[in-house]
């Protein structure tokens, strides 16, 4: 029998943030796979600076989606083992991500590439903004939001005055646009761990909408002034991906509150994250082997078609199979 969509805290997980962290997942498979194909559309890849597409969400989802669990594991893990060993624990799966992206960058860098920009990837920024996040988790949900917030201001004024041009040359805004990220994550899980305290789904549906809008608001007025810019990781372009991500939480809400059992597949891919993001680095390595441009990003329209489907359809049965033999990596 299937089970049901229940509060946090109870054992099992929630469907909701599974099923969202699992689209995450998968945007980030195919948005890797579209972004060098020269007939993709410009709106479907990451913009220039500044700008915001598609793609250039993605990222803060899956931050986000780390954001909605990280309170609660903390806290579950420090009733079970203690503060001190909650907190290593805590701090090795940082620092594995970040040697984890490192060993990836490495190799990348064995592939030949005269464009390629290779400092600092995902995993690491991730891994810092954890290291970062660890500390703040001691603290209750509001102070950690206006410590995000705190953050998020001084990185913008740094920025400007000081570090821009490294941030836009660095990949995935370099050691400094770590900052940033930590921020958008600090103030993520404060507001995700006060909406796990508010007791009603009507509640809860409620709050996502008010915070969700406020964000997007704040996000966009402050554009006037700060570029909403991925490539800067800029003040203005957090804030308005956390308004998107809270409302996009919101639908996710609604549908597995009312349908728990509904888009198993997608669920099935945001329970394994870390280990489907590495297969697919491997298929695109894969993928790209070949030094012809008429297999890589000048394919024909049919034959990259051919090829995203077919990496997407391995990620969606390795997700099947990875579940029945009970593989997952858990850092």
């Amino acid at each position: 029998m299937a089970k049901r969509a229940i509060l946090p805290g109870a054992g099992r997980r929630i469907h909701s943030i599974d099923a969202y962290r699992g689209l995450a997942i998968l945007l980030m498979v195919l948005g890797n796979f579209a972004a060098p194909l020269h007939w993709v559309p410009d709106w479907l890849k990451h913009a220039p600076d500044p700008g915001l597409t598609i793609a250039d969400v993605v990222a803060p989802a899956f931050v986000f989606s780390i954001a909605l669990t990280a309170g609660l594991s903390w806290k579950r893990r420090r009733q079970t083992v203690g503060t001190r060993q909650a907190a290593a624990h805590m701090a090795l799966r940082c620092l594995s991500l970040i040697g984890i992206g490192a060993i990836i960058t490495a190799g990348q860098a064995m592939v030949p590439d005269p464009d390629k920009i290779l400092s600092w990837g995902v995993l690491q920024a991730l891994g810092a903004a954890g290291l970062i996040l660890l500390p703040a988790l001691l603290l209750p949900p509001w102070l950690r939001l206006a410590a995000g917030l705190g953050l998020l201001t001084v990185y913008q004024l740094v920025l400007d005055r000081f570090y821009l041009a490294i941030v836009l040359k660095s990949a995935h805004n370099g050691l400094f646009g770590s900052l940033s990220w930590a921020a958008f994550l600090l103030i993520a899980s404060g507001l995700a761990d006060h909406i796990h305290q508010t007791e009603t789904a009507r509640n809860k549906n409620l709050l996502l909408i008010l915070l969700g809008s406020s964000a997007l608001a704040a996000g966009l007025v402050l554009g006037q002034w700060i570029p909403i810019s991925k490539l800067r990781a800029s003040a203005s372009y957090m804030l308005v991906c956390l308004g998107i991500c809270l409302l996009t939480f919101l639908v996710f809400q609604l549908l597995f509150t009312r349908w728990p059992d509904l888009a198993g597949w997608m669920r099935r891919v945001g329970r394994n994250p870390l280990l489907l993001y590495l297969v697919h680095l491997i298929g695109l390595g894969l993928l790209r082997l070949p030094a012809d441009d008429r297999w890589t990003s000048g394919a024909d329209i049919w034959l990259s078609l051919v090829q995203g489907s077919l990496l997407l359809a391995a990620i969606l049965l390795l997700s099947v199979l990875f579940e029945r033999k009970g593989i997952m990596i858990r850092l």
